[in-house]
């Protein structure tokens, strides 16, 4: 049949030669195609996609005889649902270093134009080597082909451009995700993504502001102990590891995370502390106007401003050390359990008394400075309305008792009893996996568990402040912003 009228041997298919190879250092062949966008068509380097292929029987093995940067350029067949480019139908070859392709010889007998048909399949069991275009495997030194696409070549690219293996290309197994039958093999990118997909965020509820951020210091207290609980089993735990998105995180550093953000809750609550002694002085204050001569009553504005401001600055101090207090608090309670994990078949569980002590143990530690600036305000007060300021005494308890400032509303939500109250939020929390979701009723918020843990007269050591670095004269002027050239510079010595 090749002799008949039908099949002229002068024509591709006479003596059709087939070869396996693989491909080669990426060195060799990455710079005939320009990695990103071009202008010009004429800078190309190279002809469409070529890639330099080590065929077997033909090459040596190794670089000893035929060095990779002298193959014959490998061209590539691709599939019809690719396309050949026009009308900008086309795929681009997912081919890497490494990869063992087959395929044919265009020039037949020649071999010097050898055309890619397709890729070998790698199987994830199979273990690759770490580095390629050197003399690994020769002719005298048989060993496995199989090669990583991420091993080191002999010119490996400069910086940045060299590839670094993405998390969705790492197992927890700590290997690479090189094989064809690893589709749905977990991957460190999956243990993330479900880490991140699993953490609660807090969901505020504006009318129970207070109750809704006693819970979410409660959520937000469990995230910091699972966290905590993560970094002691990541030693031995490969999946914990992989889940620490920081890999420079450590139990320090999460405390200060977390006692950042409870103190963003805590906020809310020292400022609802503030208003309602404001309220309570206002209402102890008010009844003595009548008994002012009318006279000295247009001062009575005056005095209520100088109290409001005396109060508001005492708050203000208080908020501001709020994070440093709270990461001091969390320190002494973490301090023992940093370092030491669960047990396996347990998780960290923390309940709302976590959260209702620390609260109330923050309002002991305060009720100190409030008390002593109620004095100052008192006094303020007592030497402007003189004999008339005898019923102001009922407001200096109140630093005694802050935790009825708890359950105080600022903001009436219905002045008349037939007033439809608005529809209050389920969730307290959400994940992205799975949505909503709210504390269960048996942890709800409880005062009285804080109001006993504000009875105990908590004291919270306060961190040292780091010292600024004072120059001496002797030290010389860094212009490292290069404003000053060298010639410019000053001395320090000062006469």
């Amino acid at each position: 049949m090749e002799n008949g009228s039908l099949f002229n041997p002068g024509f591709l298919g006479a003596s059709f030669n087939w070869w396996i190879g693989q491909i080669a250092d990426d060195s060799t062949w990455r710079d005939n195609i320009i990695p990103g966008k071009f202008e010009n068509q004429d800078a190309i380097p190279g002809w469409g996609y070529r890639y330099k292929v080590r065929i077997i029987g033909l090459h040596d093995q190794g670089e000893t005889e035929i060095p990779s940067n002298q193959l014959p350029w490998a061209q590539v067949m691709f599939p019809i649902t690719a396309g050949g480019g026009q009308t900008s139908s086309s795929q681009t070859p997912n081919i890497r270093q490494g990869n063992m392709v087959f395929g044919f010889f265009l020039d037949e007998k020649d071999q010097q134009v050898p055309v890619i048909m397709g890729v070998l399949g790698n199987n994830q069991q199979t273990t690759l080597a770490t580095t390629i275009g050197n003399n690994r495997v020769t002719n005298q030194n048989p060993g496995s082909l199989a090669t990583s696409g991420y091993a080191e070549g002999q010119n490996p690219p400069p910086g940045t451009a060299k590839p670094a293996v993405p998390d969705s290309n790492l197992s927890s197994a700590g290997k690479t995700i090189e094989g064809v039958n690893s589709v749905h093999l977990i991957s460190n990118g999956d243990v993330k993504r479900n880490e991140l997909y699993n953490t609660k965020r807090v969901i505020l509820e504006p009318n129970d502001l207070i109750g809704s951020c006693l819970k979410a210091i409660k959520i937000e207290l469990e995230n910091l102990s699972k966290f905590i609980d993560k970094l002691a089993h990541a030693t031995n735990a490969v999946i914990d590891a992989i889940s620490l998105v920081d890999f420079t995180a450590n139990c320090k550093s999460a405390v200060q995370k977390y006692g950042e953000r409870i103190a963003k809750y805590l906020k809310h609550i020292f400022y609802n502390i503030f208003s309602f002694i404001i309220k309570e002085i206002n209402k102890a204050l008010s009844p003595t106007v009548d008994l002012l001569f009318p006279n000295d009553r247009h001062k009575y504005l005056d005095i209520k401003e100088i109290l409001t401001e005396l109060l508001n600055c005492l708050f203000k101090k208080l908020i501001d050390e709020l994070a440093d207090l709270v990461v001091s608090y969390l320190s002494d309670i973490f301090d023992g359990i940093c370092g030491q994990p669960s047990p396996s078949d347990t998780a960290p569980f923390v309940p709302m008394c976590s959260a209702e002590n620390l609260v109330g143990d923050l309002l002991s530690n305060s009720k100190g400075g409030i008390q002593s600036e109620l004095d100052k305000v008192l006094g303020v007060a007592n030497s402007f309305l003189g004999d008339f300021g005898s019923g102001l005494a009922e407001i200096q308890n109140i630093a005694a008792n802050l935790v009825t400032a708890l359950d105080f509303n600022n903001i009436i939500l219905a002045f008349f009893g037939c007033d439809s109250l608005p529809n209050r939020a389920v969730s307290d929390f959400y994940t992205i996996q799975s949505g909503g979701g709210s504390i269960t009723e048996q942890f709800l918020p409880n005062f009285s568990t804080i109001s006993e843990a504000f009875n105990k007269d908590k004291e919270i050591p306060k961190k040292e402040p780091v010292p600024f670095a004072v120059p001496t004269r002797t030290d010389p002027i860094d212009y490292s912003d290069r404003r000053t050239s060298p010639e410019q510079t000053q001395s320090r010595n000062i006469a």
